[in-house]
Parts: structure tokens; C-alpha cells; sequence
């Protein structure tokens, strides 16, 4: 996460400034892909290995070659979803609060897949992510 931070901070510098909710979003963004990695993959590959049907180096393999696809085949449609499709923009009056609420909805996405993975409880990233915005967009703007 020091190395994200470091990373997405130097990205920036050619321009002048830094951008601290670019940095935060990109540091909370790996903590979400390390919890991912964590649940996700290994529903997948621990079968799969388990069962003998393929070496830990062929699973991990075969896993990041397709969790990559998918997140750059399909990613694009439900990043759309999760931006507009829950909670409308539009209600929000700053674009500050926005970056803030999604940021909000990242870190409560990650932590609550983190704590059902490392108590074993059958957890959902897309429904963890889901959940976050819902409730970042209510505390915003109220039910409507």
C-alpha cells in the first residue's frame, strides 16, 4: 500500500500538484485488490488445487490471466453501473462530496470483505462494493 501511495503521488508530480483523494482512492484501491485477492481467487483456484486437478502454479496462472480479462472485458460496464447506476450524481450539489462518498464507499467495500474473509463467512466483492455506495449515498442525500 506505502508502494501505491508512493506510486500514484509520483504519477502526479510532472503536473505540479498532488492530488491527496487521488492518492487515498489508489491506496484504498489496493487494499480492496489485496481483499480481493484474498476472497476471490482463492474460491477459484482453492478447488481447483485441492482437488488435484491443477498445480498452485497453473491455477494462479490461469487465475490472473482471467480475472485480468475480465475486469478489462466487462470492467468498463460495471464501473459505469457503480457510478451512475446506484446513486445519481446529480443529487449530490459538491463534486468534492462525490470523491469523498465513493472513497467512503471503497473503504467500507474493503474492510467488510476483509473482516467476512478472515472470519470465513461466504462474502460477495460486488455485492461489498454495492452495499458501500447504497450507504454512502443515502448518509449524502437522504432515501430519495
Amino acid at each position: 500500500i506505502i508502494l501505491i501511495m508512493l506510486f500514484s503521488a509520483n504519477l502526479q508530480l510532472g503536473t505540479g500538484t498532488v492530488s491527496v483523494e487521488l492518492v487515498i482512492a489508489a491506496m484504498i484501491g489496493g487494499y480492496m485488490a489485496m481483499n480481493i485477492g484474498a476472497n476471490d481467487v482463492a474460491n477459484n483456484v482453492g478447488p481447483a488445487v485441492g482437488s488435484k486437478a491443477l498445480t498452485l502454479t497453473g491455477a494462479i496462472i490461469i487465475a490472473a490471466v482471467f480475472e485480468s480479462a475480465g475486469a478489462l472485458i466487462a470492467g468498463g460496464d460495471v464501473i459505469s453501473t457503480i457510478k451512475k447506476g446506484i446513486i445519481d450524481p446529480a443529487l449530490i450539489e459538491n463534486g468534492d462530496t462525490f470523491v469523498w462518498l465513493m472513497i467512503a464507499a471503497l473503504l467500507s467495500g474493503a474492510i467488510w470483505l476483509n473482516l467476512a474473509t478472515a472470519m470465513g463467512a461466504p462474502v460477495s466483492t460486488t455485492h461489498s462494493i454495492v452495499g458501500g455506495v447504497l450507504g454512502a449515498g443515502i448518509a449524502a442525500t437522504g432515501w430519495e
